[in-house]
């Protein structure tokens, strides 16, 4: 049996077997262990940390794990593009207004 492979579970799709499980169950305990430490430090109530991060942590783990099935050579082919409209986009005089707007949005203490 070759590694990757589900020859000894026939209804599990080919593309779910080929992920890396054991990472990804280490990452779940990690995340799970958070939300039990969120959930006991505000007096074992889910509300105000642990549902905000819960919710965050399975959305993102979920897209991280659908754009790890998307091809190296697509990443590839498009990074410079994207690279490139990002640069052009931060030397635009629209990227240099929205920058000093975000500098006075009240992120300063008030005297």
């Amino acid at each position: 049996m070759t590694r990757g492979s589900s020859a000894n579970l026939g209804f599990v799709p080919e593309p779910l077997a080929q992920l890396p499980w054991k990472v990804i169950l280490l990452v779940l305990a990690i995340g799970c262990f958070d939300l039990l430490v969120l959930y006991s430090a505000a007096g074992g109530h889910i509300r105000p940390w642990a549902l905000s991060q819960g919710v965050r942590f399975f959305v993102l783990l979920g897209g991280a794990m659908a754009l790890s099935r998307v091809r190296e050579s697509t990443w590839s082919s498009i990074s410079l593009p994207v690279y490139g409209a990002s640069k052009s986009w931060a030397r635009s005089p629209a990227a240099a207004s929205a920058g000093s707007n975000s500098a006075s949005s009240g992120c300063s203490r008030p005297s």
